[in-house]
């Protein structure tokens, strides 16, 4: 199986559809507001670079968001801030993201994570922003 950046972005979503809560987490951004809690994901960087005529690679940042419609501080707080964990260990405990990249984090910058409101599609959001540095070799 060739490894893709769009197979490694599904990866990531099916990590965030499995996490406790998240009632959706399609493999493409959808348009509107989903109800509940739900995760998207997408490239925000990409650098691709070919070493020799066989040693090409692609490095990527994914940006994985997990949020909810903002109702109060002190509820959606307290809803959300647990994503931290849930969402890292997911990614930690399969680092080739079910094959599709050959390493996460290929500069030691760790999943970064952002606990913020969030605008999504104009409506007023709370959760994370995480970013996922990728790595795939013989592009």
């Amino acid at each position: 199986m060739a490894k893709t950046l769009t197979d490694a972005i599904k990866d990531i979503q099916s990590k965030a559809r499995a996490l406790k809560g998240v009632r959706s987490a399609p493999d493409f951004p959808p348009g509107g507001s989903p109800r509940g809690i739900f995760a998207v994901a997408w490239a925000r960087d990409t650098l691709a670079h070919r070493e020799t005529k066989t040693d090409t690679w692609l490095r990527a940042t994914i940006v994985c968001m997990v949020l909810k419609p903002f109702k109060s501080m002190d509820d959606d707080v307290e809803a959300m801030l647990g994503y931290a964990e849930l969402f890292s260990t997911a990614v930690v405990e399969d680092l080739d993201l079910g094959g599709t990249v050959d390493a996460v984090d290929p500069e030691n910058t760790g999943i970064r994570g952002r606990f913020d409101v969030f605008s999504y599609n104009d409506v007023p959001h709370i959760g994370w922003r995480f970013e996922v540095d990728i790595e795939i070799y013989d592009i």
